[in-house]
């Protein structure tokens, strides 16, 4: 009976450490989520409305700013990936010892299976997208409205959103 109880002792343990480690990876994406992106898209605006820089300069202020999105995307996606294997071992703990935990408890967003991430996965190549343009823009010296581009950028994903939340409610009946 003691050795049971050494062992049950051992998996709680086990699951705190688990739950205090995903805890941890969820907070550096939440962050760098934060950091990445504003920073992407304070490079995206002092190249678009700075006059007096030259070519160049946007230019390798916009390979900068792929490189650090880049970056913290793979940051992201490893942090992501490290909170699904701790949350999976979270969910495999409760199972074990029958007892109903806040991770078997927690729905995926809008009925989606780690909706929240695709959501932000679409951002990173809205923006990703936003750089190739510029770049583009830039090395062919093509005049463009910034307005209209961000209008376009934004209006593809906003209808692909309303498509899916679409599904899910004719889905949910």
């Amino acid at each position: 009976m003691k050795l049971q109880d050494g062992l049950r002792e051992i998996r709680l343990t086990e699951y705190q450490k688990a739950q205090d480690s995903a805890e941890h990876h969820n907070t550096i994406m939440w962050t760098l989520i934060n950091v990445g992106i504003g920073f992407s898209l304070t490079i995206l605006y002092l190249v678009w409305t700075t006059q007096n820089l030259d070519a160049l300069t946007k230019l390798i202020s916009l390979f900068i700013g792929a490189l650090t999105l880049f970056y913290f995307s793979f940051i992201i996606e490893t942090s992501n990936e490290r909170i699904k294997i701790k949350y999976n071992l979270c969910k495999q703990i409760e199972k074990e010892y029958k007892f109903i935990g806040q991770h078997s408890l927690i729905k995926d967003f809008l009925g989606i299976k780690n909706g929240g991430i695709m959501i932000l996965r679409l951002m990173k190549l809205i923006l990703f997208f936003m750089y190739l343009l510029s770049i583009i823009v830039l090395l062919t010296k093509v005049e463009f409205n910034l307005f209209i581009l961000i209008g376009v950028i934004f209006s593809i994903p906003a209808v692909i959103i309303s498509m899916i939340i679409e599904i899910i409610y004719i889905k949910r009946g």
